[in-house]
């Protein structure tokens, strides 16, 4: 099915959708909402009552440190789905501010009983991303504390474009990184500084080329085994999905 859904494009390279669930994903945006660079979307500790997808733009969970230190939980793109994670709580245990001008669709937590109830699939979906994004964090964490600079800035860069190519597909080498070095710091826990320096250091090494916003791997191939990244984006194990009626 042809569809702008972000959404439905990003479901469907983890299982062949039915017209069914394709338009029922679709119709969740048909409401959106468009934010600017640094609005926050949700605050922490303010009710959660919807979760959002991603139409457009960038996103990142956060929460910050009575000294100011801040730690970026996830970032979201584009045909993600914002808040699965925060189902079980009344109130948001993070931050949500938009990295970019964004465009979101919300869709009330009230409302999932009818995805549950007519479409099984979808809701393994979305537990599995739950996964995907609780062991994405594990990985960053790993990295925090047994990597040194230079190979925890170019895991992350790595997880970013693995997630990217899920709905964008020939994206190839190269990707637009509208990150600030500073929230890049506080998704691998590092200074700006170290950041900087880890970033210098995988051009002066040829790994990566930059060009303004655009960031290319030049052989992401080695970096990966170089840093021992696993790619668990791409693919997810769908043998436990209960299957069509």
């Amino acid at each position: 099915m042809t569809t702008n859904s972000c959404l439905v494009s990003k479901l469907s390279h983890y299982v062949e959708l039915t017209k069914a669930e394709s338009d029922m994903l679709a119709g969740l945006e048909e409401t959106t909402q468009h934010h600017r660079k640094r609005d926050c979307i949700v605050d922490r500790g303010a009710p959660m009552e919807d979760i959002f997808v991603v139409k457009s733009g960038w996103l990142y969970g956060h929460v910050s440190s009575p000294d100011g230190g801040e730690l970026v939980a996830d970032i979201f793109y584009p045909g993600d789905v914002v808040g699965v994670g925060q189902l079980a709580f009344e109130e948001a245990t993070l931050t949500y501010t938009a990295a970019t001008d964004v465009a979101l669709c919300p869709l009330p937590k009230r409302s999932l009983g009818r995805i549950f109830k007519e479409h099984p699939r979808l809701v393994a979906l979305f537990f599995a991303f739950a996964a995907l994004e609780r062991a994405a964090m594990i990985d960053r964490l790993r990295a925090a504390t047994l990597l040194n600079a230079r190979d925890c800035v170019a895991l992350f860069l790595l997880q970013v474009h693995a997630r990217l190519r899920i709905t964008r597909p020939r994206i190839g080498e190269s990707f637009e990184l509208p990150l600030t070095q500073e929230m890049i710091g506080g998704a691998v826990g590092l200074s700006t500084v170290s950041v900087n320096r880890a970033i210098r250091s995988l051009e002066l090494e040829n790994r990566i080329r930059r060009n303004g916003r655009i960031l290319e791997f030049l052989n992401s191939a080695e970096l990966s085994k170089e840093v021992d990244f696993v790619d668990r984006f791409y693919k997810v194990d769908t043998s436990w999905f209960p299957g069509l009626d």
